[in-house]
């Protein structure tokens, strides 16, 4: 046979009567011994060790698998029920535990340290399994108010103190009051930050005017006639931040916590025509 690229090429008959090309450095190598029917008719190099009936976290080996990739599958059961195939590689190092339930459920260390809890007037009672399919993977406590109402709360709401009742306390205007005071030093801080950013830091947005703006209002929310307090009122901007609002006395007007929280980030016309105020 002709050389390919400087390979000079033999023709070899093999003991089973094949007739095949060879090249010369395979064979002066050892690296070609047979036309193949002696690694065909050979055991396998490596012996695969029988996982059968082995239990490696939550999974229990029921048999092998068709293998995939040249590695070696073996069909599970894990203790929720479900049937997952799984490489034998991740099995004896541990990377595969359980079919992915594990992932979803409650953690024991997060269930021993809100359960029993109390967070403003929520008192934390058991955490709640998370849906494989939702988006939002975050856990979720069922806690109760001291209004006697059950309601579901992200747990990362209730140690940020972002919630703190069912909603009654904003409807009584006592937001403050149940707000931890390392909470709202926290807050504090965030807002000194945001304080020292872009337009904020050359506002005139003071304490002593949003004083006399409260005065001037009367102690009532700008959008309702409801009564407000210095400690639940919120300070809202009318046409908001990112709406291309300015933070200016000009700009800012009190609201009740309902109020505030309806208006969120709305024009200010959409949100009055939402309330009923224009046509």
């Amino acid at each position: 046979m002709p050389p390919k690229r400087g390979v000079l090429f033999w023709l070899c008959r093999c003991d089973c009567g094949t007739v095949k090309y060879v090249g010369s450095q395979s064979l002066r190598t050892g690296g070609t011994k047979s036309c193949g029917c002696l690694t065909n008719g050979m055991p396998p190099r490596k012996k695969i060790k029988d996982l059968t009936g082995k239990t490696f976290g939550l999974l229990t080996v029921v048999e092998m698998a068709p293998r995939a990739k040249r590695l070696t599958q073996w069909i599970c059961r894990c203790q929720c029920g479900k049937e997952v195939i799984v490489y034998g590689c991740n099995l004896t190092t541990g990377n595969s535990t359980s079919c992915g339930c594990i992932i979803f459920g409650p953690k024991p260390d997060r269930q021993r340290k809100l359960q029993g809890q109390r967070f403003g007037k929520l008192v934390a009672l058991n955490i709640l399994p998370v849906d494989p399919s939702a988006k939002n993977k975050r856990s979720k406590w069922m806690c109760r108010c001291d209004c006697g109402r059950l309601k579901a709360i992200g747990g990362d709401k209730l140690v940020d103190g972002l919630t703190i009742s069912c909603g009654c306390a904003a409807r009584q205007g006592a937001l403050v009051a149940f707000r931890p005071a390392e909470v709202r030093a926290q807050s504090a801080v965030v807002c000194r930050r945001r304080g020292d950013k872009g337009d904020f830091a050359n506002s005139d947005v003071t304490a002593e005017k949003i004083r006399e703006l409260f005065f001037r209002q009367k102690g009532r929310c700008a959008n309702c006639p409801k009564k407000i307090t210095q400690e639940s009122m919120h300070r809202d901007h009318i046409q908001p931040i990112a709406r291309g609002g300015l933070h200016r006395m000009s700009n800012i007007q009190l609201l009740c916590i309902p109020c505030n929280q309806r208006k969120y980030s709305k024009d200010p016309i959409d949100f009055a025509r939402q309330e009923g105020r224009l046509l």
